[in-house]
């Protein structure tokens, strides 16, 4: 978004990664989290392919990971380019897919074999495993013995004509997520990282370090984040993830976090959520000898318990004593906004007060599940059970959804809701008591912000008042954030500030003193005001007319005149009239470029 480019706020992001490792120092020798990087790198390398599906077609990424786990070699597959390229045009699937001759029922019908170092050539053991949203295909070959192949032929075969096939599949040596012994708890998640991104990988640090740190706290054990590259033509795929790695890393140690972090290279051309359910069978099946129960969840979402003194490992314990029990149980999750805009991230997680309603089941619900007991699972569901799928109560368990840590218009249904902010308290009170050294991890520009409310008059008017909110903004180094009603920004849009946030609740801002008359303004008094509040919002209403805002200020006069001379190019009426409201404020109007003596 684009705001107001103030020296002054301009923050950086390792010195808010570096506030994010102090407020959660938990420190009793400060061992921190243990991280390590996963010994391979997804999709598998393979030799060639053959059978009657074109090369081109192969190319697709259609065979995400081969691994051998316990006397097995499971094969996944990212069945989501055999339902055609139109069905998920958002997810950036190859637009190849639609040349792959076969659909997923015809994929998930072939008869499959595999031949691991050379050997014979195996059937699988249970037949291919589908999941009911179409989306992963799965194979599980018996090793003939204990230890892991190096490599495999798979053929697929249809009334005995080789359709499809890969030659010298790597097969990855070991899970991932293989601690010593087992875990009451694991989490997953995927973050992307690089190309577009790239300018953010702090910003994704501190996010993935926000939802360890705060899963740790709830009783997570393990933790597998998958790196889903995105390549930007400059860097390779391991000098981006090196970038991020070193600085998540270096952040998770230092966090003091019980728990055992694994990095795993999630190398897929096709990006978002084109492999997110073939990542999810991945972590599933990873963590099925390991774990007694699995969560996976965004990055931008944290499971917040509702009972008292109760975490999430305390809800899957309980849940485990009962007889027969689920073997999955699906969160309610809910939207979460902070009363005010901001420009940046915000990691005070605190801060974000307002509640949307809970979505229902399946829309937005995040699973709670037994590894051992779950065939798949996808974003919002689980399938092929033991036992069936509990429904939980957002009295036990919600999921908060951070949207883009920002705002987001909630509509009337939006509520206060003093439980999270309480929650949040309460891991930062136990993080503090644990050795954190400081709790302020919040860039204090991403609090403080002008937000311009419309005049409802005409445009003169708006831009008047714009160019008086500005002045303030510069005055105090704080953003400017218009939103897309207010008349100067319908109309030219290009001002600084014009569709930065919206302001999801009036009533939490400051108000600032509206001018008691069109040429009278106690601009010092508003200017101290802002100075003197620990955090913004900050409302800037009414008709301000007065020259008072660029008193004595020739160099603030002449960047807000600079500005909105390059943009206010719709009328010489309209142009000439706020740079006679601009030059008539300064005490040396001559001296300023471009301002007409005589108006």
């Amino acid at each position: 978004m684009d705001v107001v480019p103030v020296a002054a706020r301009r923050v950086a992001w390792r010195r808010l990664i570096a506030g994010l490792t102090l407020t959660f120092a938990w420190a009793r020798p400060l061992a921190g989290a243990e991280v390590t990087r996963a010994r391979c790198v997804h999709p598998p390398v393979f030799r060639a392919h053959r059978g009657t599906v074109d090369r081109a077609a192969l190319g697709l990424e259609i065979l995400g990971y081969a691994q051998f786990h316990r006397g097995s070699v499971v094969v996944g597959f990212n069945a989501r380019h055999l339902r055609g390229h139109n069905l998920y045009p958002s997810h950036h699937l190859s637009a190849r897919a639609h040349d792959f001759p076969l659909n997923y029922d015809e994929f998930f019908g072939l008869e499959w074999r595999a031949s691991l170092d050379g050997a014979a050539a195996l059937a699988p053991v249970a037949g291919a495993e589908k999941d009911e949203g179409k989306s992963t295909v799965v194979l599980e070959f018996a090793a003939p013995n204990a230890t892991a192949p190096q490599s495999m032929d798979l053929v697929a075969r249809h009334k005995g004509e080789v359709v499809v096939a890969w030659d010298g599949v790597e097969i990855c040596p070991e899970s991932p997520a293989s601690p010593a012994g087992s875990v009451d708890l694991a989490v997953c998640t995927m973050v992307l990282v690089g190309g577009r991104d790239n300018a953010q990988v702090e910003v994704r640090v501190a996010s993935i370090l926000t939802w360890v740190a705060w899963h740790a706290f709830q009783g997570a054990q393990h933790a597998l984040v998958y790196l889903d590259t995105a390549l930007d033509g400059t860097h390779t795929p391991s000098e981006i993830e090196a970038e991020f790695a070193n600085d998540l890393e270096e952040g998770l140690k230092d966090t003091g976090a019980d728990i055992n972090v694994v990095l795993v290279d999630w190398r897929f051309r096709d990006k978002n959520f084109a492999t997110q359910i073939l990542m999810q069978s991945h972590c599933l099946r990873s963590y099925r000898d390991y774990a007694k129960w699995l969560l996976n969840t965004d990055i931008d979402e944290l499971v917040q318990p509702r009972g008292a003194a109760m975490r999430v490992i305390d809800v899957t314990r309980a849940l485990l004593t009962q007889p027969d029990g689920p073997s999955a149980a699906l969160i309610p999750m809910r939207f979460m906004v902070l009363p005010h805009v901001a420009p940046a991230p915000v990691f005070d997680m605190g801060q974000y007060r307002l509640a949307g309603p809970e979505q229902p089941h399946g829309a937005g619900a995040k699973v709670l599940m037994r590894p051992e007991d779950v065939g798949f699972f996808g974003v919002h569901i689980a399938s092929n059970v033991r036992t069936f799928v509990k429904l939980l109560n957002a009295s036990t368990l919600v999921v908060n959804h951070f949207k883009g840590f920002g705002t987001m218009a909630m509509g009337t249904t939006s509520v206060e809701d003093p439980t999270w902010p309480a929650a949040w308290a309460t891991f930062q009170v136990a993080a503090k008591q644990r050795g954190a050294a400081a709790l302020d991890h919040t860039p204090a520009a991403a609090q403080r912000m002008i937000y311009v409310m419309p005049t409802g008059g005409r445009l003169g008017n708006d831009l008047s008042t714009y160019a008086a909110c500005y002045a303030l903004a510069l005055r105090t180094n704080l953003s400017l954030a218009v939103p897309r009603r207010n008349g100067a920004c319908e109309h030219l849009r290009q001002l600084p500030g014009c569709g930065a946030g919206t302001l999801v609740d009036e009533a939490l801002a400051t108000r600032l003193p509206e001018e008691q008359s069109w040429w009278d303004s106690n601009v010092a008094a508003t200017v101290a005001k802002i100075v003197a509040m620990p955090a913004g919002p900050f409302s800037c209403s009414g008709y301000r007319q007065s020259a008072r805002y660029f008193a004595n200020d020739n160099d603030l006069a002449a960047t807000v005149h600079a500005v909105m001379a390059r943009v206010i190019l719709v009328s010489f009426s309209l142009f000439v009239s706020v740079e006679w409201y601009i030059c008539m404020s300064t005490s040396h109007r001559d001296q300023i470029p471009g301002c007409l003596e005589d108006r």
